[in-house]
């Protein structure tokens, strides 16, 4: 199907695939995506049919072809960001979140500011017992100034959303 006679732009796609997958294993890219079926392509293609049990040839053929792109559309949701979960819809739809209440979501957002301790020197060591306290007030304060925005303490939809970015950034800091 693919071999080294084959348009720059399929022989690309098919090097994409290839880094796309290895970077899902989290190994280095064996190549790079430059259209051009090389000895090195060559060999990330045996590679590939040896790992998955095909019949090493070097060339993409229907077979190899259908078990990249199997493989490719697996390694994509590998490395595709967590779904997003609203956990707070109805209570910030309708208002806020204050400083005296006790649920389920104050518990989440203190797992999230609990996690940021690490980062900021300032925040207080937060319980997670779901009550909207001093120090989780003091916390939600920090994240909206780092945000410009009114540091009252009350988590709006913006200041919810201010969290999370802080969070994600603790989460994605090593990547």
């Amino acid at each position: 199907m693919y071999n080294i006679n084959d348009n720059e732009a399929a022989i690309a796609e098919i090097q994409r695939y290839l880094v796309t997958i290895n970077r899902s294993k989290g190994l280095v890219p064996c190549i790079v995506t430059d259209g051009i079926y090389d000895d090195v392509t060559r060999e990330c293609i045996r590679n590939f049919q040896r790992e998955n049990f095909l019949r090493v040839t070097g060339v993409v053929d229907n077979v190899t072809f259908r078990a990249l792109y199997d493989e490719y559309r697996l390694a994509l949701e590998i490395l595709a960001s967590p779904a997003c979960v609203n956990i707070l819809p109805d209570k910030l739809e309708a208002g806020t979140i204050d400083k005296g209440e006790q649920s389920s979501s104050v518990a989440i957002i203190q797992a999230l500011l609990k996690a940021l301790e690490v980062i900021y020197d300032d925040f207080s060591v937060i319980d997670i017992n779901g009550l909207f306290d001093d120090k989780t007030e003091a916390a939600v304060k920090r994240v909206q100034g780092l945000h410009s925005l009114t540091e009252d303490g009350i988590i709006d939809r913006k200041t919810f959303n201010a969290i999370v970015s802080e969070y994600e950034k603790f989460i994605n800091k090593d990547m």
